[in-house]
């Protein structure tokens, strides 16, 4: 990636003290009961008069927003919709890639649908976001700035979420892009209205094998645009360039 950051490997995200924690569910199951947990969403701006499902193994993309079950909910902390709230729990190695820099791999094979880990790191304003873009990363190098957009069809709104992985984060931040990556990205609320976001290995993935995300979900960009890089994925259908996204 070039440049020099210090960095806390931090694994939690720091969430501003005012957003509001989403209501808490009335089930009571443990491991034990593993049906799959369908509740209706809250009526929240985030639920989107859709409904919530659990996030066990998410092999599939979904437009509906996903809920884990929580400290309010009537559940035990062994409930099998407590998923990406409970961690990294692969065994996972950051190495030195020859053309792409700092990567990862898992050390043991991974099942479709299995969950990796959370981009962890600080979430920020839009404005905040440019401005460290602008200011700081840009010149040095640097580009751990995850931006996420929902749209919300019911109100005709967009919901943007900034986290930021320079400073605070965890391995997430090492995943490098891959025109044909093994893992999809999903937007996964805890008992916030902020979603966290969250790895899925989309096939299986053997011991070894790096892991890697499609950082534009299937988007293109001219080879001439501004502040290109050129892709190193060695897929198949390689589309020469990495995604940008300006954080307009």
């Amino acid at each position: 990636m070039g440049g020099r950051v210090a960095y806390d490997p931090s694994s939690h995200r720091l969430l501003p003290d005012y957003f509001p924690e989403l209501e808490r569910c009335d089930v009571t199951h443990t491991t034990s009961q593993r049906e799959d947990v369908s509740e209706e969403a809250h009526d929240t701006d985030a639920a989107a008069a859709t409904t919530a499902t659990t996030a066990t193994t998410r092999p599939q993309p979904t437009d509906r927003p996903l809920f884990e079950c929580h400290s309010r909910c009537g559940c035990s902390a062994d409930c099998a919709s407590r998923v990406v709230q409970k961690g990294i729990t692969l065994p996972l190695e950051v190495f030195m890639s020859a053309t792409k820099g700092w990567s990862v791999r898992v050390l043991s094979p991974v099942r479709k649908g299995q969950f990796v880990s959370e981009y962890a790191g600080e979430v920020v304003s839009t404005e905040e976001a440019q401005r460290r873009w602008r200011d700081e990363y840009d010149r040095a190098g640097l580009n751990y700035l995850l931006v996420v957009r929902e749209f919300i069809p019911a109100r005709g709104a967009t919901l943007r979420t900034n986290i930021d992985g320079t400073r605070l984060g965890n391995v997430s931040r090492f995943f490098n892009h891959s025109c044909d990556p093994n893992m999809l990205l999903f937007l996964v609320r805890v008992g916030s209205l902020i979603p966290r976001l969250a790895f899925f290995v989309c096939r299986d993935v053997a011991a070894g094998e790096e892991l890697t995300y499609d950082y534009g979900h299937g988007s293109t960009q001219a080879a001439d645009a501004p502040a290109t890089r050129q892709c190193h994925c060695g897929a198949r259908h390689c589309r020469g360039v990495l995604p940008f996204d300006p954080l307009a």
